[in-house]
């Protein structure tokens, strides 16, 4: 599981996983980031969260969270078809960037 956002110049953000802590970056100085959650994500229901924290006092500054689905297997042509037909790609990724999306699953 990969989640990129567009967030504040050098804003500070945390990750958590169905509200469990997974862990925190700073985002980078044109605002974009990125984590990468690469064990522990079984099939099942999930909600990714994303909170841009005030970095001394942690208080929270924004928020962006979603929900998703880990089928037991994906079929390789459902893959294909998602992101609304047009398949999983770097130019989806910048098309959600470009939108001013904070959150891009």
């Amino acid at each position: 599981m990969r989640e990129q956002g567009l967030f504040e110049r050098c804003a500070a953000v945390r990750l958590y996983v169905n509200d469990s802590y997974h862990e925190s970056t700073t985002a980078a100085a044109d605002g974009h980031l990125a984590f990468s959650v690469d064990k522990g994500v079984d099939p099942g229901s999930y909600r990714v969260r994303l909170d841009e924290v005030e970095s001394r006092s942690g208080a929270v500054q924004s928020r962006a969270e979603v929900g998703f689905i880990v089928p037991a297997t994906v079929p390789v042509d459902e893959v294909a078809r998602s992101s609304h037909g047009q398949g999983v790609s770097q130019s989806n990724l910048q098309n959600c960037e470009t939108a001013g999306v904070g959150l891009c699953i």
